[in-house]
């Protein structure tokens, strides 16, 4: 009795179409997150600053 129905060769195929779609996934989010970096980065930035100078200021 086999507990497993489906074949070794369909869960591969399975298992490599997974594969294929958190990739693609990840590449879309990459490409959709990509312009942001700079501008998170520049707001760092300026937070940084303005923590630091009202810090001096009490």
């Amino acid at each position: 009795m086999n507990a497993n129905p489906e074949g070794w060769g369909r869960r591969a195929l399975s298992g490599l179409a997974l594969v294929l779609v958190i990739a693609l996934g990840a590449r879309w989010a990459y490409e959709l997150l990509a312009p942001l970096v700079p501008f998170a980065a520049s707001l760092l930035v300026v937070g940084a600053v303005g923590v630091l100078l009202f810090k001096r200021r009490r």
